[in-house]
């Protein structure tokens, strides 16, 4: 196999009433799999936000996760478009918080219909909710930070590209 090369294309941040996600975008030289783009080098730092990588003061927040700690296994793997909606869907139903429902379901709608989810197909997603502090995987100061973080990665090797979602209330 000959060296992966990965340059990061376009980012977008999308607000919605203080839910945000950061979907970037990657040109790949070659068709990749995920534990393949875990072990980028730089992921971390291409992936975030353009505030977070010019910060030297550490004001920014960045990743809840140690991206060179994480393996497939840590991430949920859904199939197809229906299935992510469904997870989506199911992520943030409680009776207390109707109106945080509403913005969610606002930004899970946004989301499915930007233009870099069209081959968003297979997608592999990890929650912080699934984690605790002392987790090997979690940077403390992001993880008390935030009160919901999604890492969302999904390939389109058939146009040598990939993603990466970061969606939070930070």
């Amino acid at each position: 196999m000959n060296s992966i090369e990965y340059r990061r294309e376009n980012q977008e941040l999308v607000s919605i009433e203080g839910l945000y996600f950061n979907i970037t975008e990657f040109s790949i030289n070659q068709d990749v799999v995920l534990p393949v783009i875990l072990n980028l080098s730089d992921l971390a730092y291409e992936m975030s936000d353009e505030n977070a990588r010019s910060d030297d003061s550490g004001l920014y927040l960045k990743s809840v996760f140690e991206i060179d700690r994480l393996v497939e296994s840590n991430f949920l793997h859904l199939l197809n478009r229906n299935e992510i909606e469904i997870y989506l869907n199911s992520l943030r139903e409680d009776e207390n918080w109707p109106e945080f429902n509403r913005i969610f379901k606002q930004s899970i709608n946004k989301f499915l219909s930007h233009p870099y989810t069209k081959c968003l197909n297979d997608l592999y997603v990890i929650n912080k909710d699934d984690f605790d502090i002392n987790s090997k995987v979690v940077v403390e100061r992001e993880f008390r930070a935030y009160g919901f973080y999604l890492l969302l990665i999904w390939v389109c090797n058939e146009q040598r590209s990939f993603y990466t979602c970061e969606w939070s209330d930070e």
